[in-house]
């Protein structure tokens, strides 16, 4: 395993003079047409998708090398093919490239072979540049050697992880060389791959990091699509399942931002936005400190701002259940990835000993609390179609989000969103009148 490190500290620097003149490309690089064509068609099913998500980690990616004095110019694919029927992707990205920038940054989400492949084709029409940054906001090291091996007549150095932490280390004097002695970097020398060490962001590096720069993406397109934002109130997972990469991501030990940070978010987000919104929680231990999870539900309750989050069924203890009412919180999405009662030695490995009475009692106090609950699972874990349905009666779920075992693929091959055993139970389960919602594992959060 590699050596992981939890950074604690920038050094202070207070010229920021020297980046003055360093421009920064950005091109959010989205999904390519034919899955957006694909999206919208199951959209038209009365299937909820969870894409496109505004990229807030991008957002702050921004903000940071805002605050370091780089001149930023960004070109925003993300949105485009949801907004307009017709563009030319590669004109647009030819015309963008054609400018002089010290450096290119292109973000990416979605690392199947088909967006590597669509990248690899974008990159090979368009004059050869050097200095060219790709960003992976959810890949792992091993997930970002693969993408290099693929891509390295194109790429000078692969981001992966914590993505903010290279870039915040490089304190005011960013350039290629500087990164690649940071964490999270992934780079050709000599013809080898060389990487550095994988780190984290401590909580006190966190909360020195910039809000983000809502303004530089097009906030109020990604709304018209998608109402929901997703957020990271914090960091750090203490779960280990074998196949999720939360915690080689985002570290082990919990981290969260601090409230008034929060609270000045979310004022920011309601100003840009002029309408309702509803913010996502993509935490995975929101509940790891009671006392801010209270300060996080006053803020919440206080900004008028509705949102969902996500936790374990036995978390949903009726103290927990009691703040988030009170916190203006609709809809928890209740992860039942694998019952213990149908798999029992999956349950045991994965450290998840969730039982089909532990369901039910969540999502009666969740009923009893007026809080829309939405019943998560893992198709491939559960036995039968009739297990899940089974399960679905029993807990009397309205909601279901399925998140097929896909999503966790490493450099997965492109599959259609709605595979044969997914329809088979979507069908079923519409017959019963139950809301239905796919994870893609498109957006920022793919796990």
């Amino acid at each position: 395993m590699a050596k992981q490190t939890m950074v604690t500290s920038v050094k202070s620097n207070n010229s920021m003079s020297t980046l003055k003149n360093v421009s920064v490309g950005i091109i959010n690089l989205g999904i390519r047409k034919e899955k957006i064509k694909e999206i919208k068609l199951i959209r038209q099913k009365d299937i909820e998708i969870d894409y496109p998500q505004f990229p807030l980690r991008l957002a702050s990616l921004i903000s940071i090398l805002k605050a370091s004095g780089c001149d930023i110019k960004v070109l925003d694919l993300g949105i485009r093919g949801w907004i307009e029927n017709t563009y030319d992707e590669l004109k647009d990205i030819s015309s963008f490239l054609s400018e002089e920038y010290d450096l290119i940054l292109l973000y990416q989400t979605v690392h199947t072979l088909s967006e590597i492949q669509r990248l690899s084709r974008m990159l090979n029409e368009v004059e050869k540049k050097n200095g060219i940054i790709l960003v992976c906001a959810n890949a792992t090291k091993k997930m970002a050697s693969l993408i290099l091996k693929k891509m390295k007549s194109y790429l000078d150095i692969v981001v992966y992880g914590e993505i903010e932490l290279p870039f915040l280390l490089c304190n005011f004097n960013l350039s290629l060389e500087k990164l690649k002695g940071n964490p999270n970097v992934m780079y050709i020398n000599a013809e080898q791959i060389k990487a550095s060490r994988v780190g984290y962001l401590t909580e006190g590096l966190m909360n020195k990091l910039p809000l983000p720069a809502f303004e530089e993406l097009a906030l109020k397109d990604y709304v018209k699509i998608n109402t929901h934002i997703p957020l990271n109130l914090s960091r750090g997972c203490s779960f280990n399942c074998k196949h999720c990469a939360v915690r080689e991501v985002y570290g082990k030990s919990w981290r969260g931002f601090r409230l008034e940070k929060i609270r000045i978010m979310l004022e920011r987000l309601k100003e840009l936005t002029n309408k309702n919104i509803t913010c996502s929680l993509m935490d995975q231990d929101i509940v790891f400190n009671l006392d801010w999870l209270e300060g996080v539900c006053r803020i919440f309750k206080s900004s008028g701002i509705s949102w969902d989050c996500k936790l374990r069924p036995d978390w949903l203890t009726e103290e927990v259940v009691n703040r988030l009412s009170s916190g203006n919180c609709r809809n928890v999405i209740v992860s039942a990835d694998v019952l213990y009662d149908y798999n029992p030695h999956l349950a045991q490995s994965l450290g998840k000993i969730i039982t089909l009475d532990t369901i039910k009692k969540a999502f009666l106090l969740c009923k009893e609390k007026g809080i829309k609950a939405t019943l998560a699972v893992i198709p491939e874990f559960y036995p039968t179609t009739k297990s899940i349905l089974k399960l679905v009666e029993a807990c009397e779920a309205s909601s279901v989000a399925l998140c097929p075992l896909r999503v966790f693929n490493t450099l997965s091959e492109d599959i259609n969103i709605l595979s044969s055993n997914l329809t088979e139970i979507i069908d079923k389960m519409k017959t019963k009148g139950i809301e239905i919602s796919i994870l893609s594992g498109m957006g920022e959060e793919g796990w």
